[in-house]
């Protein structure tokens, strides 16, 4: 469809860091980013190792 006008974005439930994430709604990206870590990394990591490596990316992803 071609269109010539304006067009309004709504972020307003995105939060660009980790750390903003914690409201239970939005955990879900930091549940994946956690597996998407273990799955695509090393099978014998731990979830502690996991999910400082899915913060770095995440924080990082967002900037």
């Amino acid at each position: 469809a071609n269109f010539s006008g304006l067009a309004v974005i709504d972020y307003e439930k995105w939060r660009p860091l980790w750390e903003l994430h914690n409201y239970y709604k939005l955990n879900i990206y930091q549940n994946e980013s956690i597996a998407h870590v273990q799955k695509t990394r090393n099978n014998g990591i731990n979830h502690l190792h996991a999910k400082k490596i899915a913060v770095d990316e995440f924080n990082n992803a967002s900037v």
